[in-house]
């Protein structure tokens, strides 16, 4: 499994500076649905190094920003209860101490985003295409309240440089909508990252679309 060969996905909600560690294909994508679905927790070691690289590498379009914040693209609440953990956030983790063991400076880790509304799951997402996503999903996000906040303490991401964290990025739109929540809060997102993305049919060799539509 490579998490070195760094793709820039074509997404078909417009995003700046998106990267992922690889595509979401063959071993990669086994081990990410090993992890989100099939309670290999293990697999985080992995899965957040390669998040780690893609996050380094928009680090380093920016000249490595000071103070620099990674926030995760939140789950449901009945997502996060199912499994025991938001993905996001767990990988998010996992790359903010790899990064911290290289010498990078990454403030932390703030889930400052949180799923706002129930999203429709009549159909399922994977069939779903970008227009269809990004209409189910657009303003189901709000600032999340974080158990602090009840301590007096308050989420202040003001000009902030933020990049936001995924698993595996589709079309974009759940990145795009996190991003939208994080400018409302006055936060600079300065990139995207993720650890696969599934490739566009255009992007797909002939044997590959062959494959897909058996």
């Amino acid at each position: 499994m490579s998490l070195l060969n760094v793709h820039v996905p074509h997404l078909r909600v417009p995003l700046n500076n998106v990267v992922a560690a690889g595509v979401y294909e063959h071993e990669l994508a086994r081990t990410v649905l090993a992890f989100k679905n099939k309670g290999r927790y293990d697999q985080h070691r992995v899965l957040g190094g390669g998040l780690a690289r893609s996050i380094q590498l928009i680090l380093e379009a920016h000249e490595n920003p000071s103070m620099c914040v990674l926030v995760p693209v939140p789950s449901s609440s009945k997502n996060t209860k199912k499994r025991g953990y938001s993905p996001a956030e767990v990988l998010a983790q996992t790359a903010h101490r790899d990064l911290k063991l290289q010498g990078i400076n990454i403030t932390r880790v703030i889930p400052a985003v949180s799923v706002g509304r129930k999203v429709s799951q009549a159909s399922g997402q994977k069939n779903l295409g970008a227009q269809a996503r990004w209409a189910r999903i657009h303003r189901s996000m709000v600032p999340a309240t974080l158990p602090s906040m009840y301590l007096g303490f308050s989420i202040d991401l003001r000009d902030t440089p933020c990049i936001v964290c995924d698993d595996v990025v589709t079309t974009g739109a759940s990145m795009a909508e996190t991003g939208r929540v994080l400018a409302e809060m006055g936060a600079r997102v300065i990139g995207y990252a993720s650890v696969a993305a599934v490739p566009r049919r255009s992007e797909l060799l002939p044997k590959q679309l062959e494959n897909k539509n058996c």
